[in-house]
């Protein structure tokens, strides 16, 4: 059976986040061998993406949310004391 451009721009996505099993990983590679469009359009979604820094944007985000909520719990747990 022969994988059209569709498919393969639908994995795409999953490919750039290392996120494909390596059957289909090498059924994407084997495509973009052949498919300058699907090489293009991979091209873009690189691009466009930017998934490391949008990872470690998240990842700080997300440490900062934590230290916060940290701060939180111990200003509610000596309310809490005092209160006692």
């Amino acid at each position: 059976m022969k994988i059209t451009c569709e498919v393969i721009r639908d994995l795409l996505p999953l490919y750039v986040d290392q996120m494909l099993s390596s059957d289909s990983l090498k059924l994407v590679e084997e495509h973009l061998e052949v498919c300058e469009s699907c090489r293009k359009f991979l091209e873009e979604l690189q691009k466009e993406s930017n998934y490391p820094d949008m990872l470690h944007k998240d990842k700080e985000i997300e440490e900062d949310a934590r230290a916060a909520f940290r701060g939180i719990r111990r200003t509610l747990l000596k309310k809490r004391i005092l209160a006692v």
